[in-house]
């Protein structure tokens, strides 16, 4: 048995992971046809962009020095 949903929404979701460009291209694909399974992986895409641009505020407002590498690597892991 297949499952259609999630196998349409995987090209979507993989480039949504890719680059800012790719999250705009994600969101532009998935408006014409919308998937569940694409645009859960673009809210956590929006999530995970959204956390490093308040990591990277935050360390420029307070240096935090060894902390800010580290959260940001931790970010990235994500």
């Amino acid at each position: 048995m297949e499952n259609t949903t999630t196998d349409e929404g995987k090209t979507i979701a993989i480039i949504a992971y890719l680059t800012l460009i790719g999250f705009i291209i994600a969101i532009v694909m998935n408006s014409s046809k919308k998937s569940a399974f694409a645009s859960f992986h673009i809210r956590q895409m929006l999530g995970l962009m959204l956390l490093s641009l308040l990591i990277s505020m935050l360390s420029y407002i307070v240096p935090l020095g060894i902390v800010s590498t580290i959260l940001s690597i931790f970010v990235l892991i994500l």
